[in-house]
């Protein structure tokens, strides 16, 4: 499936959900398309974009917590800013790829690292496994698998959601953006 993020938005379209209780694995064929060549400047240089990944309910009533999503009063500590695992992307203009980053919130704390850089147009398998002992975050293309260090986390939470295809930290797309996610 083809996501777009606009020129001037954070988020993706089309917009996918998934709920889950339980999950063990989330796992996309991603290809990055030519627009995600972009430019980052000054103190917005390490900023991530993120790929797709996994967000945790919050603790407490799950009927209060979606009282506050439907009405729109939720802030990101609800979400994915106090634990979530996904996958993160930058592109390297010097080098002329794209940078695939681990990025995660345990207990409100990120997590971040780089992972592999790899050419556009090329298939990659993104897989994220939750276990009890933490996240675990593996990369394959034709000729090469990457398998991260667990990211432990001591939540006990049971409910998730998707996470979409987003851009920025604090800037927005500068044009439009095109990433296919296809679920494997």
């Amino acid at each position: 499936m083809k996501y777009i993020i606009k020129t001037g938005e954070h988020e993706s379209k089309p917009r996918t959900w998934g709920l889950w209780k339980d999950k063990i694995i989330l796992e996309r064929e991603v290809i990055f398309h030519e627009s995600c060549k972009y430019t980052n400047s000054g103190q917005d240089i390490d900023d991530v974009n993120k790929l797709f990944g996994i967000g945790f309910f919050p603790k407490g009533p799950i009927d209060a917590f979606i009282g506050r999503w439907i009405t729109g009063k939720y802030t990101d500590e609800d979400f994915h800013h106090t634990d979530s695992a996904r996958f993160g992307w930058t592109y390297n203009p010097v080098k002329a790829n794209i940078i695939l980053w681990l990025y995660c919130y345990v207990d409100g704390n990120r997590k971040v690292m780089d992972m592999l850089h790899v050419p556009m147009y090329v298939p990659i398998t993104c897989r994220i496994t939750i276990s009890p002992s933490g996240y675990q975050f593996t990369t394959h293309t034709a000729n090469l698998t990457f398998t991260s260090t667990p990211v432990y986390f001591s939540h006990k939470k049971h409910w998730s959601f998707l996470l979409n295809p987003y851009f920025g930290g604090n800037l927005t797309a500068p044009h439009d953006v095109e990433i296919t996610l296809n679920k494997i």
